[in-house]
């Protein structure tokens, strides 16, 4: 039981501050805000000291959004060190935030600012300008950067950007209507942007983060995903400002795309794509792979040991002919670690060897592999295969097989039997198992007979 010393000492306590909070609401509401110009020059200094640059304001009005003062800052300008403005706003408007009075801090519960234009230029040196200031990318800026992420919620609508690089002598790039909102909300920051490039370019570019973490200077400590949507893309005039990991000549389409981060990399990826006349190339001394259609989910993930990677309901077809079916397919694999040995595990709904064998001269596949391929020449197709293992390639401690096949067939080599037409079902381990095997108009040959 509470004694009765404490209960009125923490009534007195709560009517204090109650008191307190309603006085300072009535000075800021009829004797501060309307005399708020008066005070344009220390509101000038705290934006100033916040976000480290000179700012200056032409004229302030103000208004209340519920219990918050609401600010709407006209003429907002930044300015560089010489005191030469490079950069304008028409209207920034603001909810100041009460914590603003414990932090002894500027801190806004909301920043807007209304269409704003601004030009990013790489000159040929690799130097990076905004609005004609110099970033300086050797510097933290950790500053400005926790400040603005200290802030409730951020938003910036209907901007046009333009991206000028002299470096690559790229035409310019312009992004219209773009907005955006960030809210941060202790240590998780959300984000989400939408902005149009010319229509011959791409379709609405949609971008969204959901990220944690705290110290601007420890991003090795942050870990979030990001969502990436694009119903339309020229991939081959992207060129022009992106460098692709391959040589992509041609291809249009849309994707979305979801993306995992922590420690600083990359560690999830799916990809729902539908592209179409794509022509690629995915090494120089690959010959050209030309596309009419490529459509699936592909999925990948990169923990600190190993990989997993996946597919789901992955089709194609080339303008030779070859065409791969709607297939589901996973493999995953785990490097030996202590006393554990490497293991790995793979599914497959469906494998057309053919196709497999054919497509494999566009896949940049090591020497060994390609030649094993053009020795063996594998055919027919494989439908719901489950394979497990453990141990390295060349000394395998344990494996399970589970599959069923038809019009299976490889070539004689050596001592090794070649096959044509069977079908059957597998399923075993290294213990042993079962095999099903029957021929339709079946070949074995028998080099060593």
């Amino acid at each position: 039981m509470i004694p009765a010393w404490l209960r009125r000492t923490l009534a007195w306590a709560f009517w204090l501050g109650y008191f307190g909070f309603a006085v300072l609401v009535l000075v800021l509401r009829y004797s501060v805000l309307p005399n708020i110009e008066s005070y344009r020059g220390d509101i000038e200094r705290g934006i100033s000291s916040a976000v480290g640059l000179n700012v200056t304001i032409s004229r302030i009005d103000t208004d209340w959004h519920g219990l918050r003062p609401h600010l709407s800052l006209h003429g907002f300008k930044v300015h560089d060190a010489a005191a030469r403005p490079v950069l304008t706003f028409d209207t920034v408007e603001t909810d100041l935030g009460w914590s603003s009075l414990l932090r002894w801090r500027l801190h806004l519960h909301r920043l807007e600012v209304h269409a704003p234009e601004l030009t990013i230029r790489r000159d040929k040196g690799g130097r990076i300008f905004i609005a004609g200031l110099q970033v300086n990318t050797e510097a933290s800026g950790t500053d400005f950067s926790d400040w603005l992420l200290s802030q409730k919620n951020i938003a910036v609508r209907d901007a046009t950007i333009r991206w000028e690089d002299e470096q690559r002598g790229a035409p310019p790039l312009e992004l219209r209507q773009l907005n955006f909102v960030l809210t941060n909300n202790g240590s998780r920051h959300r984000f989400g942007l939408t902005a149009s490039p010319p229509a011959e370019l791409a379709a609405r570019i949609d971008i969204r983060g959901d990220f944690r973490g705290r110290d601007i200077d420890r991003p090795e400590l942050w870990k979030g995903e990001m969502y990436a949507e694009l119903d339309y893309a020229d991939l081959a005039v992207w060129r022009a400002w992106v460098d692709y990991p391959l040589d992509l000549p041609q291809g249009a389409g849309g994707m979305r795309l979801w993306l995992g981060f922590n420690d600083k990399k990359l560690r999830s990826l799916t990809a729902d794509i539908a592209l179409r006349d794509v022509k690629l190339r995915l090494a120089r001394n690959l010959a050209m792979l030309e596309l009419e259609h490529f459509n699936g989910r592909i999925a990948g993930r990169l923990p600190d040991a190993g990989f997993e990677v996946s597919t789901k309901r992955l089709t194609l077809a080339t303008k030779d002919g070859i065409a791969l079916s709607p297939t589901d397919f996973s493999l995953r694999w785990n490097p030996a670690q202590g006393k554990q040995s490497a293991n790995g595990a793979a599914t497959a709904n469906g494998l057309d060897l053919d196709v497999l064998a054919k497509l494999a001269g566009y896949l940049p596949l090591d020497a060994g592999t390609r030649r094993m391929l053009e020795d063996h020449a594998p055919r027919g197709r494989v439908f719901d295969l489950r394979l497990g293992w453990k141990g390295d390639a060349d000394i395998l401690t344990a494996f399970s097989v589970n599959a069923r096949f038809e019009a299976l067939g490889r070539r004689a080599l050596g001592y090794y039997p070649g096959f044509d037409g069977l079908y059957g079902r597998i399923d075993g381990t290294e213990k042993g198992g079962t095999v099903e095997v029957s021929g339709r108009n079946a070949i074995i040959e028998l080099p060593t007979v």
